[in-house]
């Protein structure tokens, strides 16, 4: 892990996953470094299929309205 986490060896993908799993959280979670991307990420987990799309939808409604 240290070596890791001082960026002298990358783990493999499948480590990472297997990581994640047992911590219950995405992948994506253990390399994202903004805390409110972290969040996301976290609730994304909790919500299924239609919560995603109403997500999504969501946001890119949030992104039209800013252009």
């Amino acid at each position: 892990m240290n070596q890791y986490e001082k960026g002298i060896h990358e783990p493999p993908h499948a480590m990472v996953k297997r990581l994640a799993e047992e911590l219950g959280v995405p992948a994506a979670f253990l390399f994202v470094d903004d805390d409110r991307l972290a969040d996301l990420l976290l609730l994304w987990t909790e919500l299924g299929d239609e919560g995603h799309e109403k997500l999504l939808r969501y946001a890119k409604r949030q992104v039209k309205a800013q252009e």
